[in-house]
Formats: structure tokens, C-alpha cells, sequence
């Protein structure tokens, strides 16, 4: 039993850092995949059959929720760069 899941532990370890060997384009495609299978799971879940205008529009509303939830977070970065390089430029004296 505990050796069964040290090696499955070990697995898990070893895929994980292949994955991050991979190149950026896998990781991402790989990304991508899991978004598109989470979507599709939560637009099924709440009962839109595949392939229906439904179906196509619940998968566009969360693609579009992703969009805005990203476009939040880079602003939320920038306004942190910002701050953080007004700070350290009225500390260099530039």
C-alpha cells in the first residue's frame, strides 16, 4: 500500500517535471486542452447538449470571462509595476 503510493508519488514527480522541460508551445497546447475540457464539462454539467447554440454560447461566455478575469489581472500588474518603479525612482533620485 505505502509502496504503491510512493511509486505512484514518484510517477506524478517524474511526469511533472518533464512537463516542465517541454517546450512553451506543449505547455501550452497542454494549457489550452485543459481549459477546453474544463469548459466543456462545466457547459455539459449544466445541461446543454454538445453542439447546440447553447452549448456554443455558454463556451463563449466563459471564454470571454477568462479574457476579462486576464485583462483585470495584467491591468492589476501594471498599476503594481507602476508603484513599485515610482518607488524606487524617487528613492534613486531619477
Amino acid at each position: 500500500m505505502v509502496r504503491d503510493v510512493l511509486r505512484a508519488l514518484t510517477v506524478g514527480l517524474l511526469a511533472w517535471s518533464v512537463m516542465g522541460c517541454a517546450n512553451p508551445e506543449a505547455r501550452h497546447a497542454a494549457a489550452q486542452a485543459a481549459l477546453d475540457q474544463q469548459d466543456d464539462t462545466d457547459c455539459r454539467a449544466n445541461g446543454v447538449a454538445a453542439g447546440s447554440a447553447a452549448y456554443h454560447d455558454c463556451r463563449s461566455r466563459l471564454v470571454e470571462m477568462r479574457a476579462q478575469k486576464e485583462a483585470l489581472q495584467e491591468k492589476r500588474r501594471e498599476a503594481f509595476q507602476q508603484t513599485t518603479g515610482a518607488g524606487t525612482e524617487a528613492l534613486s533620485g531619477h
